[in-house]
């Protein structure tokens, strides 16, 4: 079905499919999960000294945090990265229907590395994961991308000089996609070095998943203090091993 609501003045429209969609949409519009990246995003995409930045919408789901990101400012440069085809249709067809000029949206997943990786599937559409957690039996191949191509490669082929804000809701990838910026060989002898990594982004906001031992939001946090991060944590009230990431410069 079709959602309406009108948030900072303007009327959206968005599909809804199912029990899963709906609470996404209502973090997001409702609850307004993500209210403390406003500011950051209503002053992103230019400078004081005329350089470009961005947003990037990592776990784009089907387009809602987009979306919202959109209405706050209609002229920065939105990418969004959604892995699973269906949400990835819904997401472009969510787009369409809300005039939406400024979301560029790819269908592949962000993780550690580039190339091709496992996408577990989920019966709720928000929970598809690169991580196994042993009770998705079915799975899919799909395309992978690192944040450091991000931002090397692709962004640089759009002008963007610098990132003002990393929204990222990757189920679990958070930790690989950091930690692999943070390894001091993960750029190679033409790329950039995981801290010129992190000095191109002014902040980040990460839905953190402690699903597995391994998964602790401590360690995404000492990653980001290391690397100059002011850092606030706040647990989900939907499940204590969940929460959410606030960091900026």
């Amino acid at each position: 079905m079709n959602k309406h609501i009108k948030i900072f003045g303007k009327d959206i429209e968005v599909l809804v499919e199912s029990d899963a969609d709906n609470s996404v949409f209502e973090e997001i519009f409702v609850d307004r999960d993500y209210g403390v990246c406003d500011e950051v995003i209503k002053k992103a995409g230019v400078s004081s000294a005329g350089a470009c930045g961005a947003v990037l919408d990592i776990g784009a789901h089907k387009g809602y945090f987009s979306i919202y990101a959109s209405v706050l400012n209609g002229v920065v440069k939105i990418f969004a990265y959604e892995p699973e085809e269906k949400n990835f249709a819904v997401l472009k067809e969510n787009l369409k229907m809300n005039r939406v000029k400024n979301v560029f949206a790819k269908n592949v997943a962000v993780t550690g590395n580039d190339g091709v990786c496992e996408l577990f599937l989920s019966e709720d559409s928000h929970n598809h994961s690169v991580i196994s957690d042993d009770k998705s039996i079915v799975s899919r191949k799909v395309n992978c991308v690192s944040l450091q191509t991000i931002i090397e490669k692709h962004l640089v082929k759009e002008g963007c000089e610098y990132i003002d804000l990393v929204k990222m809701d990757s189920e679990g990838a958070e930790f690989e996609i950091l930690e692999r910026v943070d390894n001091p060989v993960s750029g190679g002898v033409n790329g950039l070095s995981g801290m010129e990594i992190f000095k191109k982004i002014k902040s980040f906001y990460i839905e953190y998943h402690e699903f597995l031992p391994e998964m602790r939001a401590q360690k995404l946090v000492d990653i980001l203090k290391k690397h100059g991060y002011k850092v606030d944590i706040k647990k989900s009230h939907y499940d204590h091993r969940m929460g959410f990431i606030w960091a900026r410069k």
